[in-house]
């Protein structure tokens, strides 16, 4: 990656469009609202804000009441990988239904159930 007047050249999304975070042209009201959201959020298990606690505390208050636990994870590979966790633990089972050519994430357990 090139260097043009000492910054490097802005990156796009997976769309193909421009990135505002990475872009030099940013305007400053974006950089400053990007960096005040990445200091409110650190996601993943290991990890909690008070906005994740209080986010839990709201979905906790609208949820059934048998249902004891949430967790905020980072993508649906994430989701895929403890929901079979949790159902092996649930059940005791091992098998798993899925559906032919289906892809259900990139972590190893999710991985091992889709067909190459």
């Amino acid at each position: 990656m090139s260097r043009r007047g000492g910054i490097l050249p802005p990156l796009t999304d997976t769309n193909g469009k421009l990135s505002p975070r990475s872009s030099k042209k940013s305007r400053p009201r974006t950089r400053r609202s990007s960096r005040y959201t990445q200091g409110l959020f650190q996601t993943g298990a290991a990890f909690g804000t008070r906005q994740i606690d209080e986010g839990l505390g709201e979905l906790a208050s609208i949820l059934h009441p048998e249902l004891e636990r949430a967790v905020f994870l980072n993508s649906g590979s994430e989701a895929v990988e403890l929901a079979l966790k949790m159902a092996h633990a649930a059940t005791g089972k091992t098998g798993v239904v899925v559906a032919e050519k289906g892809y259900y994430g990139g972590t190893v357990y999710a991985l091992s159930l889709s067909e190459a």
